[in-house]
């Protein structure tokens, strides 16, 4: 959900002149995202290789996409606060 807002911030940014790099936050997003993802696919219990032990891999992609919505959320918050700094900044050094 925070994607396209963050699309959006942006392109406003891009607008003003600033540019705020996609940080690291949200590439972990992605990849657990990505990762969630095939895991959810497989759907069903399996052993886990060289363990022994029975997984649920759709159960593991939902918990994993869990975290990706909090990983998502912080990396969203983290690029509002870069924005609203390089902002504040651009508005300061204009006047």
């Amino acid at each position: 959900m925070t994607e396209p807002r963050i699309n959006g911030l942006r392109s406003i940014a891009s607008a003003q002149g600033l540019v705020i790099a996609a940080s690291d936050g949200g590439k972990i997003k992605t990849a657990f995202q990505l990762v969630a993802i095939m895991l959810l696919l497989i759907h069903f219990s399996y052993p886990a290789l060289g363990v022994g032990i029975d997984v649920n891999y759709h159960i593991a992609g939902w918990w994993l996409l869990v975290v990706s919505t909090v990983v998502s959320l912080y990396s969203g918050a983290e690029y509002m606060r870069h924005f609203l700094a390089a902002a504040l900044k651009q508005s300061r050094a204009a006047t």
